[in-house]
């Protein structure tokens, strides 16, 4: 095994528990913002408005201007679909 490789096994090994946790927290924030993008406008005025999530603003802005990009279950369906179905063709 090269040296580089065995850098990278022994970094995975080392980090294992840390890349599975990062891996997992980032499922969470992707959930986390598509339900940003789906508050009701009137709702969302309201908990922007609180002082408490002052620090967020730009962060939940942000998110409400990218929801109109985010696609249904059903069309995620379909994209995977197409994705799987590429995959396999080659």
């Amino acid at each position: 095994m090269e040296a580089s490789q065995q850098r990278a096994v022994d970094f995975e090994t080392q980090y294992k528990g840390t890349i599975a946790a990062d891996s997992l927290t980032a499922a969470h924030l992707v959930f986390f913002a598509l339900e940003i993008g789906m508050i009701p406008a009137a709702v969302y005025v309201r908990i922007a408005e609180t002082t408490m999530l002052s620090p967020y603003l730009h962060y939940l802005e942000r998110e409400r201007r990218m929801a109109v990009h985010n696609l249904s279950e059903a069309e995620e369906r379909i994209h995977a679909g197409h994705v799987r179905r590429q995959s396999a063709a080659g």
